[in-house]
């Protein structure tokens, strides 16, 4: 993991909603990468699931495995999924129906970027809801066989990211 951090781009969406955000032109001069965001979409859902898209393959089934735990805040895990080929997701949206103003939060770690062989993604998110304490906790552990240095990454939602959604990459 690395001791210090360079922001390589940022997207704020300081006045407008996107069903994707796309980080091109990655530098590869680092050892690892990391996003971290706050997000909040259009659906109803606190379980919708966003989807990470390396190098524009589209979302390829065939170079990824993938193991997801979701736990409310308190209490134990109340799902569990593992897929030999599920391309790396999260679950990162505070819902229209959530608090108001409030964001799911969490980070994206990808080891190894650079490399040609296999590449480790670990997730972490919260989402929460203040007025019933209907809280999150995922982590999520993926692997990606992708043959190529990671150089672009798209983040989609079924839905769409709301104003004051926010994602940064770091190098």
């Amino acid at each position: 993991m690395a001791t210090t951090y360079t922001a390589i781009a940022n997207f704020n969406l300081a006045n407008s909603t996107t069903a994707e955000i796309t980080f091109s032109a990655i530098p590869q001069i680092y050892a690892d990468l990391e996003l971290r965001y706050q997000v909040r979409d259009t659906t109803d859902s606190p379980t919708s699931e966003i989807f990470l898209d390396f190098n524009s393959q589209g979302l390829s089934t065939t170079n990824y495995s993938s193991t997801m735990l979701l736990g409310p805040g308190s209490g134990s895990v109340t799902s569990s999924r593992y897929s030999s080929n599920g391309y790396p997701r999260f679950v990162i949206n505070n819902p229209n129906s959530y608090t108001a103003n409030v964001f799911g939060n969490g980070s994206v770690y990808i080891a190894n970027y650079t490399t040609t062989t296999t590449k480790v993604i670990a997730i972490d998110a919260v989402v929460e809801n203040n007025a019933n304490e209907a809280n999150f906790i995922i982590n999520s552990a993926s692997q990606s066989r992708l043959a190529a240095a990671i150089t672009s990454i798209r983040i989609q939602s079924p839905n769409f990211f709301v104003t004051g959604s926010s994602f940064t990459l770091y190098g």
